[in-house]
């Protein structure tokens, strides 16, 4: 009697979840059909990419027939490959000033998901990567923010991909400023020698960042990964900042 009232009560229970904690869209507000805080009607309306560049995730033009944009075949980048995720529209850019200045961690669980689905179909015929390094956060910044979202989101893409998270084997030994407040002429050297890393233990790695804009700042974490013995190198973010178009 008393193993049926617990069964019972544990039925209860979850039906009182379920009603009570159902996921609730964070853009229109409505009941989620899907497992996370964005019902399948607003993520098929998020900015997603067509035909992009296998190496910078920028958008190939008419004129582009290879998998490559001209730039990156004539200045090859650091990094081998970039999946993004979205481009860096509405209402992307909001959900991640949320994350970043709001303290919404709760958007750092909705980008991790739909990065690892990303990830699951884009290396459909890959091998997944041995680790993913998130880029780090100076401690400084670190200590103003209370976390690094590039971490947080990471967690949650890691957890989902079964995948090694290097959270402590990278610094951001300078304090550099704020790429997003300088010209693109004067990112390259802000960011230079900016980063140090120690013990990857890996061949290839997953290197992850919010927001691709320039290419500056993984290009130069990259660079570092390179000189400690790192062979393959792809990046992935949430959005890729398209020039022209923000």
């Amino acid at each position: 009697m008393l193993v049926t009232l617990q069964k019972t009560s544990v039925q209860i229970f979850k039906a009182l979840g379920y009603h009570f904690f159902t996921p609730t869209c964070v853009l229109c507000r409505l009941p989620s059909r899907h497992a996370i805080d964005l019902c399948i009607e607003c993520i098929q309306s998020l900015p997603s990419f067509t035909s992009s560049c296998w190496q910078c995730a920028l958008p190939l033009t008419d004129s582009e027939s290879t998998s490559r944009c001209g730039q990156c075949l004539q200045h090859p980048p650091s990094f081998d490959r970039t999946v993004a995720l979205y481009a860096y529209h509405d209402p992307i850019n909001t959900l991640i000033n949320q994350l970043k200045f709001h303290h919404r961690l709760s958007n750092a669980v909705i980008f991790g998901k739909l990065l690892a689905e990303k990830i699951s179909q884009a290396y459909a015929n890959d091998t997944f990567p041995e680790m993913i390094i998130p880029i780090p956060l100076h401690k400084k910044r670190l200590r103003q923010r209370g976390f690094n979202q590039a971490v947080e989101i990471g967690k949650i893409t890691a957890k989902q991909l079964h995948i090694q998270l290097a959270r402590f084997n990278s610094q951001r030994v300078r304090n550099t400023e704020p790429q997003s407040l300088l010209p693109q002429k004067k990112r390259q050297q802000n960011i230079k020698a900016a980063f140090s890393v120690t013990n990857i233990n890996a061949k290839h790695v997953a290197v992850l960042d919010d927001v691709v804009t320039t290419t500056a700042t993984v290009n130069e974490f990259c660079r570092t990964l390179r000189k400690a013995g790192v062979e393959k190198i792809d990046v992935w973010c949430i959005a890729r900042t398209i020039p022209g178009k923000n």
